[in-house]
């Protein structure tokens, strides 16, 4: 038996993709009864609970200290309050919306008081004159050193991800320490084990090339990902998904051409996927149908296993980065938000 929450969260999803303006901007009174962590709470409205992940933040998630004081001030701020909540988005386990408590939109409270950082309006989608307001809102906070703005070398997921695999590549040696009696450096070998000069720094994007044929790739790698509706059906309760974006491409004299590959691989007890299925990407400017995809399959040791591959616009790609809310294939839901960052980053590399 589905759990209520979870049915909240279907019944807020086909509020969203109804198609009917009307109600995609429908608000819901509630309360906040608990903090999950530093940007999402559970809030209770009249049809049950359901966790909200405040619209458009991010906050610290790798120093422990700066997690639980924002999640405290957060704590401090919404738990107990009336409050108006319009969702947006969808993932696996909580909705993204915005929240409003005596008429102050809580993620713009959080940016003005130093508690979390605006997520790029190209990764967000957020529209230009409210994410203008909310960086406003930030650029206070960061003149007054409040918060996390206080701390050295902090810095939000997507920038830290992108520094990190820099650092890898270009990593300066120290003039006052003495260098290594011999440079050991990383050898690539096999077919894709050649560099294209003509892309640069790659950050946290997979890739290989051949010079011979001057052609490579570009990924986002191999990901888990969750059934958003897994519960509605027993059948796919111990299935198993994994998601890559890949863009494959050809060097020339003339520029790059190449073509965004979207992989899907399922593990299940029975198939979950029929030939040749349609993907269709739902965000809140509406459905885009990507296209039909190919379906391989084999069987082993008593398990289904499932690939499919779509050829992905790169139109429709910039969607998934900046609008999408959900990837529905057959009857399930995808959420791509664990890829977001990196297929914005490879966006950007892919060029």
């Amino acid at each position: 038996m589905l759990k209520r929450s979870y049915l909240l969260v279907l019944v807020l999803f086909a509020i969203l993709v109804s198609g009917n303006i009307v109600s995609a901007q429908r608000t819901f009174p509630g309360e906040v009864i608990g903090i999950v962590d530093g940007r999402t709470v559970t809030i209770k409205i009249s049809s049950g609970q359901v966790n909200v992940q405040l619209q458009y933040i991010d906050v610290p998630d790798n120093v422990p200290q700066m997690q639980t004081m924002v999640k405290e001030h957060l704590r401090a701020l919404a738990v107990g309050k009336m409050i108006e909540y319009r969702p947006r988005n969808l993932m696996s386990d909580r909705t993204i919306g915005q929240l409003w408590s005596n008429g102050v939109d809580l993620s713009q409270q959080m940016l003005r008081d130093g508690a979390a950082w605006l997520v790029p309006s190209q990764l967000s989608g957020q529209e230009r004159t409210e994410f203008d307001l909310y960086a406003a809102t930030e650029a206070a906070a960061k003149n007054e050193k409040l918060g996390i703005w206080s701390a050295v070398d902090l810095k939000p997921s997507w920038e830290r991800i992108v520094t990190v695999e820099a650092k890898k590549i270009n990593a300066p040696v120290s003039m006052t320490e003495s260098p290594p009696s011999k440079k050991i450096e990383k050898v690539r070998t096999g077919k894709w084990g050649d560099v294209n000069p003509k892309l640069g720094n790659v950050g946290a994007v997979h890739n290989g090339y051949n010079a011979e044929s001057r052609t490579g790739f570009l990924s986002t790698g191999i990901s888990m990902v969750n059934l958003s509706n897994a519960g509605l059906d027993e059948r796919f309760q111990n299935a198993k998904l994994f998601a890559d974006f890949t863009y494959w491409y050809k060097e020339s004299e003339t520029g790059r051409d190449g073509t965004f590959v979207f992989t899907l691989i399922s593990e299940n007890d029975t198939p979950m996927f029929a030939r040749d299925q349609e993907m269709v990407i739902i965000g809140e400017k509406g459905k885009i149908a990507v296209g039909r995809g190919k379906r391989y399959e084999s069987r082993s040791g008593g398990k289904v296993f499932e690939k499919l591959t779509f050829n992905v616009s790169r139109a429709n790609v910039e969607r998934m980065t900046n609008d999408v809310t959900v990837m529905k294939i057959a009857d399930h839901l995808l959420e791509p938000q664990t890829i977001r960052y990196i297929l914005f980053n490879m966006l950007q590399v892919a060029k």
